[in-house]
């Protein structure tokens, strides 16, 4: 990962640690991302060269109310012209903050777009099954023919069509089928 984001994330982390509030920044900060990458506008004029540091600060403080540290974070990114890392840092942030909350992450494959409600219910039950605390984020992969695969720090968990339709090759050819082939 990238130096200044790491250098960034971790400074943030320590503050967030000594206010004994992680998962509040964390929210926070996944929050503003979306607002960020949903909004090209507002991405836009934080990252300019030509909008003065005041105008900036000032749109800051109207989008971010109620959390004085997270505000002070970002003006600073702003004063030092580096708000265009701000992705990069969110990113280093929720992965530190994971790392500290003793939360796993992972990524569910598919070959379509899996919804909010069912990334929540595949969460809940690799929590239950592993004993920890799990964040999945989806990713397509246009090479599965359906259903999906799981993997959580390099453990893997695979329902995919494309694992059924192996496995039933292999035990095909185990008994000698010829049509396996």
């Amino acid at each position: 990962m990238d130096s200044l984001a790491t250098r960034y994330a971790s400074g943030l982390l320590k503050v967030a640690q000594g206010e004994n509030d992680i998962a509040s920044y964390k929210n926070g900060l996944i929050q503003l991302d979306r607002l960020f990458e949903d909004d090209a506008e507002v991405r836009a004029f934080l990252q300019s060269t030509f909008v003065l540091k005041e105008d900036k600060e000032a749109l800051l403080d109207r989008l971010i109310e109620g959390a004085p540290m997270l505000q002070n974070f970002l003006k600073l990114l702003v004063a030092k012209k580096r708000f265009i890392y701000f992705h990069p840092i969110k990113k280093e942030f929720v992965r530190l903050a994971n790392e500290a909350l003793g939360i796993k992450e992972g990524t569910v494959y598919s070959s379509i777009p899996i919804n909010g409600a069912q990334l929540e219910a595949m969460e809940a039950t690799l929590t239950k099954k592993i004993g920890v605390p799990v964040e999945l984020h989806n990713e397509i992969d246009k090479t599965l023919l359906g259903g999906f695969k799981i993997i959580v720090q390099g453990q893997v968990y695979d329902y995919t069509l494309n694992d059924k339709l192996e496995k039933l090759g292999q035990r095909m050819l185990e008994r000698g089928d010829h049509r396996a082939h």
